[in-house]
């Protein structure tokens, strides 16, 4: 009689672990792995894809021993940033193995881009945004595209969930009508687990004049089709003027070409004319704050210039003409040394450090 003997090596386990970073092993479950041999081939059923369960474990019995098992999280859950750094183990014959994987919570970064001079979002505005060795911020959960690249929406904002670490943002492509500011184009922002940073881009306007030429009868009254010519005479001037061949002619509709200098006179026109302020007329809005004291000035910038400039909201019935001679008036007023707003602000003062010595006394 012969014997034959065979030997069974004891089966072996491997345990995955998910743990918030940050904790006492707090587990994390519903995040999924991909589990797979030294060759590729999956591991298991359902292509090797494995989720944590509510202890934040994974448990594979019966593996081969001598096999080298590589875990992988492919997707994380909301509110953690998934982790995909992949971790291999040798397998080994009568042993229970671990592999143990941490989440970080998500972080949130806000990026504003708006306009210099008004404030106001614009929306499509190009960024890129990378880590700070320049690799592309990952693509998990939808939270970007493959290079990178992200587009303000209406509200002049990306939002960016899910992000941690140190971030480079880059603005690559402004929208039609203004300028990149190079001195803000990139910005680095470290943004850690529970906390959201805001970032902020500012695009000025292109250069540009607008001319308004108006009845001198009726200066309510606009009149079109009318040429202008600008001249930067110097770093400090820009002059305005009408070309040669049309000047003091106007276009007025159903009655047709006048000549304004021969009509109302030569008071009633001007060869040239200096630009120092720009008036932008907008429609009023609940939601906006404007400017009541006038104590800063704001400018924008023509041809090198820099102009004053004044934001005014509108609504139907005010008297345009009067508005913006006013404004006019009080922009000569404050280049001859006197303006209203300082002078009252200055009263104020002295109106309070009155009562403070009254009271003190």
């Amino acid at each position: 009689m012969r014997r034959l003997t065979f030997d069974n090596e004891p089966s072996t386990t491997l345990v995955i672990h998910k743990y918030i970073e940050g904790t006492e092993n707090e587990p994390l479950s519903g995040v999924a792995f991909k589990v797979v041999d030294g060759s590729g081939a999956a591991v298991g059923p359902d292509d090797g894809v494995y989720y944590t369960d509510k202890a934040g474990e994974i448990v594979l019995n019966g593996l081969e021993p001598g096999t080298t098992v590589v875990a992988r999280e492919i997707k994380s859950v909301d509110g953690f940033v998934l982790d995909g750094t992949p971790q291999d183990i040798l397998i080994k014959a009568g042993t229970v193995q671990n592999l143990t994987f941490w989440n970080k919570r998500q972080g949130a970064l806000i990026i504003n881009k708006l306009d210099a001079v008004t404030k106001k979002p614009l929306a499509g505005v190009t960024f890129k945004i990378t880590t700070a060795a320049g690799e592309f911020v990952p693509d998990e959960n939808g939270k970007i595209s493959s290079n990178g690249l992200y587009y303000t929406n209406e509200s002049g904002q990306i939002i960016l969930k899910g992000v941690t670490g140190t971030l480079v943002v880059t603005e690559e492509k402004s929208i039609d009508g203004y300028t990149i500011d190079e001195n803000t184009r990139t910005q680095t922002v470290v943004v850690n687990p529970d906390d959201t940073q805001s970032l902020y881009f500012y695009n000025a306007p292109i250069g540009g004049v607008e001319l308004i030429k108006v009845n001198a009868a009726d200066e309510t009254q606009r009149i079109p089709n009318t040429t202008f010519e600008i001249r930067r005479v110097s770093d400090e001037t820009l002059i305005g003027s009408a070309p040669d061949i049309t000047r003091h002619f106007i276009e007025l509709r159903g009655i047709g070409i006048i000549d304004v200098k021969t009509l109302f006179g030569v008071s009633s026109v001007k060869d040239t004319g200096n630009i120092d302020l720009v008036i932008r007329l907008e429609d009023w809005s609940k939601d906006k704050e404007y400017d009541r004291l006038g104590l800063e000035e704001e400018y924008v910038d023509y041809l090198g210039n820099k102009i004053a400039s004044h934001t005014i909201p509108i609504r139907p019935g005010r008297n345009l003409a009067l508005i913006c001679e006013s404004a006019a008036v009080n922009h000569r007023q404050k280049k001859m040394g006197y303006n209203a707003a300082q002078e009252l602000y200055k009263r104020v003062q002295e109106s309070l450090s009155k009562r403070r010595d009254e009271d003190e006394e």
